[in-house]
C-alpha cells in the first residue's frame, strides 16, 4: 500500500506530460497563440501556417473572405508595408526547420564540451569534484533562469516587443543549453531521484 502511494504522484506527472506532448490544440484563422497580427514569414512560433501562400501566418490574420471584404472597403492594410507583393508567391506554406532558425548544433557542441571538460577534470583531479559540480549548477541556474524570463516576457509583453527583441529566439537558445546541462545533471543523480520516486 505504501509503495502505491509513493508511485501515484509519478504516474500523474507522466500522464500530464504525455497529454501535453501528444495533444495538438486546434488552431484557426485569426487565432494566434502570441496574439500577433500579420506575422510575416518565417513566423514567430512553430505553429506558423500559410495555406494561401501570402507570406503571412494564417493564425495572425482573418480568413481570406474577410480580408477581401476589408480591402474592398479600404478598412485595413492586410499586407505589412515591409513585404513586397511581388515576393509573396515565393513564400512556402511552413516555416524553416529548427536547425535553420536556431543555433542548435553550435549550442549542443558547446554544452557537450562543457560536460566533457567537467567530467575530465573530475577524473584527473578528484579534489575538483565539488568545484565542478558547483560550476555546472551555476550554469544550469543561469540558463534556466534566462529561459524562464524570456518565456514569461513572451506571455506578457506586446507583440511588437517580441519581434523587436527576438524574445522567442533567446528563449529557445538558453533552453537548449539548459536542457543539455539538465539531462547531464539528472544522469549524474538518477539514483537519488529513483530512490525518492519509487
Amino acid at each position: 500500500m505504501e509503495s502505491k502511494i509513493k508511485k501515484f504522484p509519478l504516474q500523474i506527472l507522466v500522464t500530464i506530460l504525455a497529454i501535453t506532448v501528444l495533444v495538438n490544440p486546434v488552431v484557426a484563422w485569426n487565432d494566434c497563440p502570441l496574439n500577433l497580427t500579420n506575422d510575416p514569414y518565417p513566423g514567430e512560433c512553430n505553429k506558423y501556417t500559410d495555406t494561401d501562400k501570402d507570406g503571412i501566418c494564417d493564425l495572425s490574420q482573418p480568413p481570406p473572405e474577410e480580408r477581401t471584404a476589408a480591402q474592398e472597403k479600404g478598412e485595413s492594410n492586410i499586407i505589412p508595408s515591409d513585404i513586397k507583393v511581388e515576393e509573396i508567391k515565393e513564400y512556402p506554406t511552413s516555416r524553416p526547420s529548427a536547425l535553420e532558425r536556431y543555433n542548435v548544433i553550435e549550442l549542443l557542441l558547446v554544452s557537450l564540451s562543457i560536460v566533457a571538460i567537467s567530467e575530465l577534470l573530475v577524473r584527473i583531479r578528484k579534489n575538483t569534484k565539488r568545484a565542478v559540480r558547483f560550476s555546472m549548477n551555476v550554469i544550469l541556474l543561469i540558463t534556466s533562469a534566462f529561459s524562464a524570463i524570456f518565456g514569461l516576457l513572451v506571455l506578457f509583453v506586446e507583440p511588437e516587443v517580441i519581434r523587436e527583441y527576438s524574445l522567442i529566439f533567446w528563449h529557445v537558445e538558453f533552453s537548449i543549453v539548459a536542457t543539455v546541462i539538465g539531462v547531464y545533471h539528472i544522469l549524474k543523480r538518477y539514483k537519488y531521484f529513483i530512490k525518492y520516486m519509487f
